[in-house]
């Protein structure tokens, strides 16, 4: 197991005897730092931060759920540093857009609250001078962000969000270093990537809490929720969850810390379930709450997965989106929030699809999302016919949320999304059966694109081992689905004889909805024999 450097004192002060402010950052912070909000710190309710403030080491691995205190940790801890010593520091964010909101909503309020005695200039946005040190908030997405200057320590927040090949570019920084410290640190996203690969190669330390009646031993899960309460799986007594310590799992030389939200004892149990609930997308839940890596735990979608989610026509309510991926053959699928309610095949004269798609659009309202790869005249021709209300979909590693306002999004009209996490919370969205799916004559095709998507083990260009969503055939509805499905959202009102005539088939069933649970999973026997194939 790896302790902390006996030699920290040595390596920061001449004193022969460093002073209490030289080595105990957790006091340091009591007696210096405020919250951004002019509060102080205190820790009786975050117990688990004291060791982690207490610790160390030259190189340090958090995977952290999300608003558990650790970037305030790592604040402080460069704070601590630079009004220390003369040393410069590296922080880096995921973008430019990042540091500019990290640097005005937590780093200079930190500095103007805080009670240090000695000069600050925090005017600059991506530079602040404390006493004779320099702090330097910086992005890891560009590679103009990697400055060519030494550095005594980088603090890498948000690392699953960032280049890897940037960070290893200020990884050169710490070079010259005497200290030569880094801090890692991110809530996780996908297994073997980023935070994830970075802590398993760590003594991976868990919080272990200690029932105060029985003396029994355990890491927080959600098996500890019970009636509400958090609650020894010995003897079901109600546990204090500040009753605790840090336990490494493996023998390795470099220090890791999982931190959950269940260890936050001002976040209830109760709360915790209702997260769960609230969580559109499970890998959000999972990421966020428990600070674990998702792929689609639960596997990829199976035919039952999609039948339970047929529904019989109804008026549905909801912004209208068509989804296109283009091709010889183009694909278009049409959404209203959360149903499916129409599917088209457009074949022939490639010369004639962006028209189709167009007179789809016009007789249902409807804006688009299109594939930007295969389309690039198509999505030309079609943004000229109903400019304002066609986007062009561009897969980008990392990319966890369409930005529709940005301006890349309202001049270029593209908007960019991670492949896998968007295919990934898509397929979930069916295994949850929180979406409905009118029933048509291209069901077949829907289901066979959507079983072709596969999981897959991959090496990227950096070395890491990464899940992707891959393909064993035709997957065009698959992606049409996905594409609609970031639109799709309240507004207006879209009736069966409107989905009818959206294209030149009748491909849906327009009997009343005579079922319960609002329709889905409906006895659709008599009308649909070929599903039980």
């Amino acid at each position: 197991m790896a302790e902390p450097s006996p030699s920290i004192g040595e390596i920061l002060t001449d004193t022969p005897v460093p002073t209490r402010a030289q080595v105990d950052l957790l006091w340091w912070t009591e007696q210096n730092m405020r919250t951004e909000k002019g509060k102080p710190y205190e820790f009786s309710d975050r117990a688990y931060l004291k060791e982690i403030y207490d610790c160390w080491t030259d190189r340090l691995v958090i995977k952290k759920a999300a608003q558990i205190g650790i970037t305030s940790f790592a604040i402080n801890k460069a704070l601590w540093l630079a009004a220390s010593h003369a040393v410069t520091i590296i922080f880096t964010m995921p973008t430019a857009t990042d540091v500019r909101t990290f640097s005005q909503a937590r780093m200079n309020p930190s500095l103007q609250h805080s009670r240090l005695q000695i000069p600050m200039s925090i005017d600059n946005v991506g530079i602040k001078q404390i006493g004779q040190s320099f702090l330097y908030l910086r992005g890891a997405w560009s590679e103009k962000q990697a400055l060519s200057i030494p550095s005594d320590f980088n603090i890498h927040d948000e690392l699953d969000r960032s280049k890897p090949d940037i960070r290893e570019m200020y990884e050169e920084r710490l070079s010259a270093s005497e200290i030569g410290w880094r801090l890692d640190m991110s809530t996780p996203t996908f297994p073997n990537t980023g935070i994830s690969s970075l802590y398993a190669e760590t003594d991976q330390r868990e919080w272990f809490v200690r029932c105060k009646a029985c003396g029994r031993e355990d890491i927080l899960t959600l098996d500890n929720i019970m009636d509400d309460e958090f609650r020894c799986l010995g003897c079901r007594i109600v546990l204090d969850r500040t009753n605790g310590h840090w336990e490494a799992t493996v023998k390795a030389d470099v220090v890791g810390f999982h931190i959950t939200q269940l260890m936050a004892p001002w976040i209830t149990a109760a709360r915790i379930l209702q997260k769960q609930a609230d969580y559109k997308f499970k890998a959000d839940w999972h990421n966020f709450v428990l600070a674990e890596e998702y792929a689609g735990g639960e596997g990829l979608l199976t035919r039952a997965d999609i039948i339970t989610c047929l529904m019989s026509v109804q008026q549905v309510v909801g912004k209208t989106v068509v989804g296109v991926d283009w091709g010889d053959t183009t694909w278009a699928l049409v959404r209203q929030r959360d149903k499916i309610v129409h599917m088209a095949k457009i074949e022939g004269d490639t010369r004639t699809h962006a028209g189709q798609v167009a007179e789809i659009m016009g007789k249902l309202n409807a804006d688009a999302i299109c594939d930007f790869g295969y389309g690039d005249t198509k999505n030309k021709e079609l943004i000229e016919k109903l400019p304002g209300r066609v986007w062009m979909c561009v897969f980008k590693d990392g990319a966890m949320y369409p930005d529709f306002e940005s301006k890349h999004a309202k001049e270029d009209r593209i908007i960019n999304i991670d492949r896998t996490r968007s295919l990934q919370e898509s397929m979930q969205e069916m295994k949850d059966k929180e979406i409905g799916i009118f029933p048509c004559d291209l069901m077949e095709d829907f289901i066979t694109h959507h079983k072709n998507l596969t999981e897959e083990l991959t090496e990227d260009k950096h070395g890491e081992i990464r899940t992707v969503i891959g393909r064993s055939g035709p997957d065009h509805l698959a992606h049409a689905n996905n594409f609609a499905r970031l639109l799709a959202c309240e507004g207006g009102v879209i009736s069966p004889d409107e989905i009818a005539s959206a294209g030149d088939n009748r491909v849906f069933s327009t009997r009343e909805d005579d079922s319960t649970d609002e329709g889905r999973g409906t006895d659709l026997k008599s009308e649909m024999d070929w599903m039980n194939t």
